[in-house]
């Protein structure tokens, strides 16, 4: 994260011959570096760390063999670059099936008569002091940051924070969109369309956001 004080790790748990590696049952985890103790030498200091489990992530073979089919379970877990102790993720609205009906926003939402199939959510960390044993690590209830009509590709952020840039396809004909995000907090946010293009389509292609690297 941006204080360099959590570590988000991923393990393999459960191995399939079935379905490659990325599909194999996996736990994400939090990692609180921080010594649980000052004085405490390196060693220590790694053997009081707190861990925080995410999610536990069975086998991923249900995923149906169709275009835009994904993880019906929660996925593509990094910390958000401009918050502290945030985390963003993915889930899928349709339980992954593109077969499935998706999402219809009810009335009285500002996305009214949508339907959306993906949406991205952050949800923070907290720490509390657990005396001897150092601290202790929750997770507080997830945010939706946006929700997308097709599959979550990639996610990029300006230094503030308060403008994103969000990816997402369509494999069944190659087409791609991407979207400014205004956000004054991580729980209300104001999308608009960037582009909307057939990724194949290689000689329209407005090409890609110059970007550098954090802080």
């Amino acid at each position: 994260d941006m204080d360099r004080r959590y570590l988000l790790v991923e393990s393999i748990t459960d191995l399939s011959y079935s379905v490659p590696l990325c599909r194999f049952g996996k736990d994400v985890a939090v990692w609180d570096l921080e010594p649980g103790c000052e004085g405490s030498d390196p060693e220590a200091a790694a053997n009081s760390a707190a861990i925080l489990t995410v999610v536990s992530n069975p086998v991923d073979d249900e995923i149906p063999l169709s275009y835009d089919a994904c993880s019906r379970h929660k996925r593509r877990f990094q910390f958000h670059p401009c918050f502290p102790h945030t985390l963003l993720y993915a889930h899928a609205l349709d339980g992954g099936d593109p077969t499935n009906e998706p999402l219809v926003v009810v009335e009285g939402d500002d996305n009214e008569g949508e339907s959306f199939r993906d949406a991205i959510y952050t949800q923070d960390i907290q720490s509390s002091n657990a005396g001897a044993t150092g601290s202790k690590l929750s997770l507080q209830d997830p945010v939706q940051l946006c929700r997308l009509e097709w599959r979550y590709d990639d996610i990029n952020f300006t230094e503030s924070g308060g403008t994103m840039l969000i990816d997402e396809y369509r494999w069944s004909d190659r087409m791609e969109r991407k979207w400014k995000l205004l956000s004054a907090n991580a729980s209300k946010t104001k999308k608009s369309l960037v582009w909307e293009r057939s990724w194949e389509d290689r000689y329209s292609s407005p090409g890609v956001p110059l970007l550098k690297r954090g802080t």
